[in-house]
């Protein structure tokens, strides 16, 4: 942990370990095997850690290559891990897996949620550059743009994972090559699936916003840029969406225009209302990180 480092696997802790409102500003874990430039994480599995209103910028793991290693923001190992109305900005996973955050190890029923946070411009020399998710995690109402890696977001095919991504936005993040390509998430080769999509948005990410190597995943209320109705079959999807289907596309702001195909198109999901600005959501619901908000 290159800022700070929370370990406690053989201490049951009666209350949450909490982290708030605090800024993680270019630290790193230099070492080969040094995992989460700004903090490691690893307690008892039944221990909660609660990081909620932090901002992370500039934070680097030096880790080179493993599919245990890396997070160049935090890297999650046991316990029940809360963060939420967090920012990650510009943090780097050098050679290895999660720009941002990565989910790395965990015992059986622990846990990540991850919720009103906002991802861009971080790196992965590998895989995630915003999340690698090798263990069970999920993601509410999450702004995911503009982020640099092979995959924008990785899950594991490990048997006992199931990562559910909830009401986020997901746009203009790209490969790590000399000319940037649009790409998404990748769901490595599962055996059964490994994830599933409700209420998401996808704006330049690609032919394949989400690309399983395996089984395919649970894909419902979600908003796609090009016709992927053949894949995505489920009646719920649409396939019409647009950069004016945002407020300011090229500006990077993700609200929803007014018009947007995206409004009334989604269902009720538990724990994303308020959204990711603190509009309260509203039956019919809406797509995407941010609710309509005239």
């Amino acid at each position: 942990g290159g800022g700070l480092l929370v370990f406690s696997t053989t201490v049951e802790n009666a209350d949450p370990i909490t982290i708030s409102g605090c800024t993680f500003a270019s630290n790193e874990a230099p070492a080969t095997s040094g995992s989460g430039g700004a903090m490691n994480l690893n307690t008892n599995p039944v221990n909660t850690v609660n990081v909620t209103n932090c901002t992370f910028t500039g934070n680097v793991s030096g880790s080179t290559r493993s599919t245990t290693t890396g997070g160049g923001a935090i890297w999650i190992g046991q316990g029940i891990h809360n963060i939420d109305k967090c920012t990650f900005v510009g943090n780097t996973a050098k050679s290895t897996n999660g720009g941002a955050v990565m989910v790395a190890s965990g015992a059986p029923n622990t846990t990540a949620t991850i919720s009103n946070s906002i991802f861009t411009g971080n790196i992965s020399g590998y895989h995630g550059s915003a999340l690698t998710l090798t263990f069970t995690a999920t993601v509410n109402n999450c702004l995911i743009y503009k982020n640099r890696g092979w995959n924008v977001a990785y899950v594991s095919d490990r048997p006992d994972v199931v990562c559910i991504f909830n009401n986020c936005t997901f746009a203009s993040n790209t490969t790590d090559a000399e000319t940037p390509a649009p790409n998404g998430i990748y769901l490595s080769t599962p055996s059964a699936p490994n994830a599933g999509f409700k209420n998401c948005l996808f704006y330049n990410s690609g032919t394949k916003p989400i690309d399983s190597g395996g089984e395919a995943p649970s894909v419902e209320y979600c908003g796609f840029d090009k016709d992927l109705s053949a894949t995505w079959t489920d009646p719920s999807n649409i396939f019409t969406i647009t950069k004016t289907s945002f407020f300011n596309a090229d500006g990077d702001d993700y609200h929803l225009a007014a018009g947007s195909p995206a409004i009334d198109k989604g269902t009720h999901i538990e724990g994303c209302s308020p959204d990711l600005g603190g509009f309260a959501r509203t039956a019919p619901f809406d797509m995407g990180a941010y609710e309509y908000n005239p």
